[in-house]
């Protein structure tokens, strides 16, 4: 009821002689006095809350950092001193040991070619001593063949050693160019004359 649209409670009493009994807060309603309160009440200011209790402030977390051992980081693997020289000593070893092979081996070939040198001034040797014995023998032969011809020339009307004259004469034509071939027949016919004028002069002829 009112201006304010809210619900009033009245409250209204009957006794036991029937007799209806209103109380003071209901008639200045009726009356209208319990509007104009009302409205005082509603036109007084707005009570201010009072200002929030601040919170209860949280005790700030203190981190406690535990220091740690620090850990060992593995370096690269790094060869010591007494590797590295191994390692120069090892170096050293194969290259005195390649220039050792080199000189062994530029050796060896000089000695190589030294042999070659003196076999082939040996075997130039040999080579111009059998030409030199080639031609001594072809001289003696010509010499022999030369006495034979004399002889053939000097023999009498009748010849001597028909046979071996003949023979003589036929391998000088299959030889002509290889007369050293003929040298036993030479020989033969040779010691057939000899022997033939040496019968002659014993006869007196």
């Amino acid at each position: 009821m009112g201006n304010s649209g809210s619900t009033k409670k009245v409250t209204v009493e009957r006794d036991e002689q029937g007799v209806i009994k209103v109380t003071e807060s209901v008639i200045r309603r009726l009356g209208g006095q319990d509007t104009v309160q009302t409205t005082k009440r509603e036109a007084q200011p707005p009570i201010q809350p009072l200002p929030a209790a601040p919170a209860p402030q949280t005790p700030e977390t203190t981190t406690i950092i535990t220091p740690t051992e620090p850990k060992e980081v593995p370096l690269p693997s790094q060869s010591s001193p007494s590797t590295e020289v191994k390692n120069l000593q090892l170096g050293q070893f194969l290259e005195e040991a390649r220039i050792a092979a080199a000189r062994i081996k530029q050796e060896k070939e000089a000695e190589i070619r030294n042999v070659e040198d003196q076999w082939r001034i040996r075997l130039q040797e040999m080579s111009e001593a059998h030409k030199r014995n080639t031609r001594t023998a072809e001289v003696e032969f010509e010499r022999a063949v030369h006495d034979v011809n004399e002889l053939l020339n000097r023999q009498s009307a009748q010849p001597i050693c028909e046979n071996l004259k003949v023979s003589v004469q036929q391998c000088y034509a299959d030889h002509s160019s290889q007369v050293l071939r003929c040298a036993d027949l030479v020989r033969d016919f040779h010691s057939a004359v000899e022997a033939e004028q040496v019968a002659k002069l014993a006869k007196g002829m």
